[in-house]
């Protein structure tokens, strides 16, 4: 079986490997400089990209509140334009209409709104609750049991 010829005579010394190795150098510094530009106009393009899809959901969603805000506009101004003709009395129409819309707030607030939050606090509650049940059937011990006892 023959060796392979080994190359070391081949390879550059002295002199000439520090200027292969110079050239070898630049060369590695173009192509990262290049890949970082690369890297760097992907993130550039990607945030661009984000930002113009929030952009355009944000106006979407301002259309849709506008288009909303008028139409209840309109509903409660044609109710109470009702009102005015059939009561005859041109003021009270708009009267029982304002005071109605912010009796419907009012109710959205107190129910909607907080009675949510109640409901979501309750249920926390509860799943912390099974939690503790869980760690007494497993450990033999909860976490609350613990810190009571570390507190004595």
């Amino acid at each position: 079986m023959a060796e392979p010829e080994s190359n070391v005579d081949s390879e550059p010394r002295g002199p000439e490997a520090l200027e292969d190795l110079t050239l070898r150098a630049a060369e590695l510094s173009e192509h990262l400089g290049s890949y970082l530009r690369a890297q760097t106009d992907k993130v550039a393009y990607s945030f661009k990209k984000a930002l113009r899809a929030a952009l355009f959901g944000f106006i979407l969603i301002v259309l849709f509140f506008g288009i909303v805000l008028c139409s209840v506009a309109f509903l409660f101004y044609g109710a109470a334009m009702a009102l005015n003709a059939w009561l005859g009395i041109p003021w009270l129409g708009y009267l029982i209409v304002g005071a109605t819309m912010l009796l419907i707030l009012g109710l959205w607030i107190r129910f909607g709104l907080f009675g949510k939050s109640k409901k979501a606090l309750q249920k926390q509650i509860k799943d912390y609750e099974n939690e503790l049940r869980a760690q007494q059937a497993q450990y033999g011990a909860n976490a609350v049991g613990r810190a009571a006892g570390l507190a004595e």
